[in-house]
């Protein structure tokens, strides 16, 4: 007889999942066809058991029945698979009944098969049930039919990083690539006799990735076999805490998986009702939770009046965010911002980790940057606020793009620590990881040489305090504060090729004041022998000392030059950060009143809104000819073709080259299709200017968008479709000219500079000329 092994289970099971394509989504029915996979699997281990008895002990089956019963639990009836699979009607309503009472016999699995409900499921009819039924049926599951049972638990895992890898987006939810998940296991270490939490465990991934870790090593089993280590984790999402569930139950590992939503309402408690503390802690923290706050949100509650008497309230009044009833009192750095909750999630975690305990998360790499009260949080991490302990990030390394299912969001690992080594303390590791990973097309990977790269550097820094160049750096808490204002950006503390420059911008001018205050006083000495009415005035012999004087205005000119230019694009975003302003009575004021949104905090009365909301496609035929949609769906003629100006509204770009530049357009000129595989869009303009897009195009938050959209991954390409999905601000149109109008005097400036520069060359060329014979 042929034994299934695991990889044929696995890809039986996944063909499965095809007779349900064309009937619902792969996300929605992924709980389904494993609750189908264990009532097989109890009924064939079932009947396993009686005949072993029957043959053993020669008793009659209905008796072996009851023997096998009252030693492994009750197994109804109507539970059981060829009842089940024999029916033509009626099979949701069937399969119900049959989980509630597999369920209410097998703690184990209490909530996890009745996750997946048959009954009502618009899309699950008994045509649809009985060949999936038909083809799980014919799986033999019994021990004896399987080339390796005690490997059910691998099945599992990796169904599950299947389901992730074609639900897209959702996957990233319930599933941790696995060489991320052993980044973050080795970089806290747990240790034999120790305790572990997940406080976003999606399927349990990383947990059992650290019992499978910690029972290879040496003293990591206990002497009756079990792993030496506690495993702890809670889940928001019943469908994916029920697969962490079955994943636990098959590979037989004792861990406590809660459901719930870990910042609401932590179900892992003392019998006192507090939190418990965890020697360490790991997790892929959900990406930028918006709405975390609201069961907390305490109700605003509206003064009596003061004259006593009763009066009808016009409207209710609003919650506050910034007061949350946290009973546990969590978040004593701050209260995040409503759309961002990863700090709230960090203030979980630095409230449950004992006092020398590590912790090591997945977060977004722009947790690391953002203002507001997300950089009051940060700087209390790092400095202490508020009555709360500084030195608590021992440290952060920036991970490669995209390496999330379905996700091209750049992302770090941020390693806590409440009681660093002495050489640590009052310091932060800083590791850019980014470049060394495995392209994929459509997800890119951790290689072991990444991985073992990562940990390498990181333990030698620890041990040695030694730094490696271009890679990380051992950073001071007085370096953070004083140079980079809390900013953990992790290109700050590398030097950048000139493309990725990330610049300084507060010490970039103080740089350039420097400058100009040095031009100054060098101007005092050059009116001695130049000035702008007489030109030069240097008598003969006087030469040299004007040629280095002038050489020394050059240069400064230049440096101020080259400090313009870097410091445009951080003008640029800062510019949007905070806005124009608001016009009244035919005044402009600064902006008041702002808010949080996908793109970060925006000015109040700013929309965000998706570039397919505020554009629309254009399209060239095979002759070059530029069409444009219709309202109706169509196309009509809309320029001359390839090569010709498109309309001033219009944008180009190249599908294959999704980057920073990928927006072609010529500021002095029409835009224009210069390839075949170039395509365009058009702005509808009562909406958004294209000079307002052209400036935002060259902003951070433009290129981060990108990076979500999954630009960084090899051979990715795009249509319009894609980029229709691109977060935009959208400020009032008269705002829209203002800043517009700021941005063009600041390119003005800019460009006068470097008239000054060309002028003062000819300055110098025009000097040499006066004194040939000194040449």
């Amino acid at each position: 007889m042929t034994l299934l092994s695991p990889d044929q289970l696995e890809q039986e099971l996944w063909a499965s999942t095809e007779l349900l394509r064309e009937q619902v989504d792969l996300y929605d029915y992924k709980n389904h066809v494993f609750g189908l996979f264990v009532l097989k699997r109890l009924h064939d281990v079932f009947v396993e058991r009686v005949q072993a008895r029957v043959a053993a002990e020669g008793m009659s089956r209905k008796r072996a029945e009851g023997v096998v019963q009252e030693q492994y639990g009750v197994y109804p009836q109507h539970a059981r698979w060829p009842g089940l699979q024999e029916r033509k009607k009626g099979i949701g309503e069937a399969l119900d009944k049959a989980v509630a009472a597999i369920e209410e016999h097998h703690p184990a699995l209490a909530g996890v098969l009745s996750v997946a409900q048959y009954q009502g499921h618009k899309r699950l009819s008994d045509e649809v049930l009985h060949p999936l039924m038909n083809h799980i049926g014919a799986l033999k599951l019994g021990d004896a039919d399987l080339e390796a049972p005690s490997r059910l638990g691998e099945v599992c895992e990796g169904l599950v990083r299947r389901y992730a890898a074609e639900s897209g987006k959702r996957g990233g939810a319930f599933s941790t690539p696995a060489p991320v998940s052993q980044l973050l296991l080795r970089l806290a270490e747990p240790l034999p006799g120790q305790s572990l939490y997940d406080p976003s465990c999606g399927a349990a991934g990383t947990l059992l990735d650290a019992w499978r870790m910690l029972g290879a090593q040496p003293g990591g089993r206990l002497p009756d076999g079990r792993v030496a280590l506690e495993l702890f984790g809670q889940e928001k999402l019943p469908a994916t805490w029920a697969m962490a569930k079955l994943c636990a139950y098959f590979h037989g590992v004792e861990m406590s998986l809660e459901l719930g939503d870990t910042l609401v309402e932590p179900k892992h408690l003392t019998p006192e009702g507090w939190l418990p503390r965890f020697d360490r802690i790991v997790a892929q923290l959900p990406f930028t939770v918006k709405n975390w706050w609201t069961p907390l949100e305490a109700e605003a509650v509206e003064p009596p009046p003061a004259d006593g008497k009763k009066r009808r309230r016009k409207r209710p009044a609003e919650p506050n965010y910034k007061k949350l009833t946290d009973e546990h009192k969590r978040f004593g750095y701050g209260i995040p911002p409503r759309s961002f909750g990863d700090y709230a999630f960090v203030q979980h975690v630095l409230a449950t980790l004992k006092e020398d305990g590590r912790a090591a998360l997945v977060m977004p790499h722009d947790v690391l940057f953002r203002d507001g009260d997300e950089g009051r949080i940060r700087n209390g991490l790092l400095f202490g606020s508020q009555g709360q302990s500084g030195d608590r990030i021992e440290g952060v390394i920036a991970l490669p793009p995209a390496l999330f299912y379905g996700s091209g969001m750049p992302t770090c690992v941020v390693v806590l620590n409440k009681n660093k080594p002495a050489g640590l303390r009052n310091k932060v590791i800083i590791v850019d990881a980014s470049k060394e990973f495995g392209r994929g097309r459509v997800q890119n990977t951790l290689r072991q040489e990444d991985i073992e790269h990562i940990l390498r550097a990181y333990r030698v820094v620890v041990e040695q305090e030694t730094e490696e160049p271009d890679y990380l750096r051992l950073v001071g808490l007085r370096e953070i504060k004083q140079g980079h204002r809390g900013n953990l950006n992790v290109q700050r503390y590398f030097a950048q090729d000139e493309e990725a420059e990330v610049v300084d911008a507060e010490a970039l001018a103080t740089e350039l004041a420097a400058l100009q205050e040095q031009e100054q006083a060098l101007d005092a000495r050059l009116a001695a022998f130049f000035t702008e009415e007489q030109g030069w005035r240097a008598e003969e012999g006087e030469l040299e000392g004007c040629l280095a004087l002038t050489d020394e205005k050059l240069e400064l000119l230049s440096s101020q030059y080259a400090a313009e230019r870097k410091l445009r694009p951080s003008r640029i975003q800062a510019l949007l950060n905070r806005g124009y302003g608001t016009r009244r009575m035919g005044k402009w004021s600064p902006h008041q009143s702002f808010k949080p949104s996908p793109l970060g905090v925006v000015p109040g009365n700013w929309e965000v809104c998706k570039l397919g909301e505020l554009a629309a496609p254009l399209a060239a035929t095979a002759e070059g000819e530029l069409l444009e949609a219709t309202e109706g769906g169509g196309w009509r003629r809309a320029g001359e073709g390839l090569g010709t100006a498109l309309p001033p509204n219009a944008f180009a770009f190249d599908p294959a080259r999704l980057y920073q530049g990928a927006l072609a357009r010529n500021v002095d000129e029409a835009p224009t299709l210069a390839a075949a595989d170039q395509r365009a869009f058009a702005l509808d303009e009562a909406r958004i200017l294209p000079a307002f897009l052209e400036c935002y195009r060259q902003s951070e938050g433009w290129r981060f968008c990108l990076e979500r959209l999954g630009a960084a991954v090899e051979g990715a390409e795009f249509g319009f479709e894609a980029l229709a999905e691109m977060p935009l601000p959208v400020p009032p149109l008269s705002e829209q000219r203002k800043l517009v109008e700021e941005l063009a005097r600041q390119d003005e400036a800019l460009l006068a500079l470097q008239q000054r520069l060309l002028q003062w060359q000819a300055r110098r060329d025009a000097l040499l000329a006066r004194f040939p014979s000194e040449d």
